[in-house]
């Protein structure tokens, strides 16, 4: 659990204003409630690697240097996250890891970093996909040789070219290669073509989620632009999903209402038990009298349903045509 720049911030950030997301959380009571990570994405270094081949974060941004925004981030009861690309830049044109997997681990390491998202940011279409995963086992393995635990998170670009033993455009869960690995494209904030087809994707991979690797349907959206409702389904769907919850909006500026989804104790509890079971679909009813919205989960009622610890079970019941969450419930056997 955590929060990331890329959803409202894009590139625009520093120092100071991590700063103040980082007590926001804190003050909010997001880091009481489980988020322990600030997550950088794209755009933090310099655009070129110093002489040596050291990324070099951007003095003007960072002008204290990493270390010691994770220490100021950790007296906020926080972690921090880096990002890079498993090939030669990253989506944004800086310098991704390609050839400089140790090296930058090592960085990370002495920054104390926790959490490493790699991006799939390679867009030559002749590289084979053994290429692709070797790049990132790379960087896998060079996090691995340090004694603390730093989060591996990947995203392979399952629109380009096949996966480990999946097929061009199929999804492919990837536990040897990362703790969580992203299961589509890029999520919105819009309830149908963001939320909903991350889910549909989600809904065939339960079996790959276990304490340790899980299957990420995307950072999240609330507070972005959706309405309440939305909201509200969005987050416990992902809580169902058992998907790392990686906030993505302003915290120094949201509503009582966004504050309130975000901190839900239930139902983060539910995304958080130990036992690791991704939700799975048990029941869907589509809309009555209507054949053409048969085939259109955003016109359907659902039933999911989430192995918990000492025999429970979280049920959810979604009804996606009125963009509702009906129920989040715990039963006890």
């Amino acid at each position: 659990m955590g929060w990331s720049t890329w959803n409202k911030l894009k590139c625009n950030f520093n120092e100071t204003v991590l700063l103040e997301i980082g007590q926001a959380m804190n003050q909010s009571g997001m880091v009481a409630a489980g988020y322990k990570t600030l997550n950088i994405d794209d755009c933090w270094p310099l655009k070129h690697r110093a002489a040596d081949g050291s990324i070099v974060p951007d003095p003007h941004k960072f002008p204290n240097g990493m270390a010691h925004l994770a220490m100021k981030l950790s007296e906020l009861g926080l972690g921090l996250g880096i990002y890079t690309a498993h090939g030669p830049n990253t989506c944004q044109g800086y310098p991704g890891s390609l050839g400089h997997e140790k090296a930058d681990a090592a960085l990370y390491n002495q920054w104390n970093v926790v959490f490493v998202k790699n991006d799939w940011c390679w867009r030559q279409k002749d590289i084979t996909s053994d290429t692709h995963l070797a790049a990132f086992n790379a960087m896998r393995d060079a996090l691995a040789v340090y004694d603390r635990p730093i989060v591996h998170s990947i995203h392979w670009n399952y629109a380009n070219v096949p996966g480990p033993g999946c097929a061009k455009g199929v999804d492919c869960p990837l536990p040897k290669t990362a703790n969580m690995w992203r299961i589509g494209g890029d999520i919105g904030p819009t309830f149908g073509n963001g939320v909903l087809r991350l889910l549909d994707i989600d809904a065939d991979h339960a079996a790959a989620a276990a304490p340790g690797s899980w299957n990420d349907a995307d950072m999240l959206e609330v507070g972005n632009g959706m309405d309440a409702e939305q909201d509200k389904a969005h987050f416990s769907l992902w809580c169902m999903l058992a998907s790392p919850l990686v906030a993505g909006n302003d915290v120094r500026t949201m509503s009582a209402a966004t504050t309130a989804i975000l901190t839900n104790k239930h139902a983060i509890a539910v995304n958080q038990d130990p036992l690791g079971h991704q939700g799975v679909l048990v029941q869907t009813e589509a809309t009555k009298g209507d054949a053409s919205m048969q085939q259109n989960t955003s016109n359907t009622t659902q039933v999911w349903a989430k192995l918990l610890e000492n025999g429970a079970y979280g049920v959810g019941c979604p009804n996606f045509r009125h963009f509702l969450w009906k129920c989040l419930f715990i039963c006890v056997q």
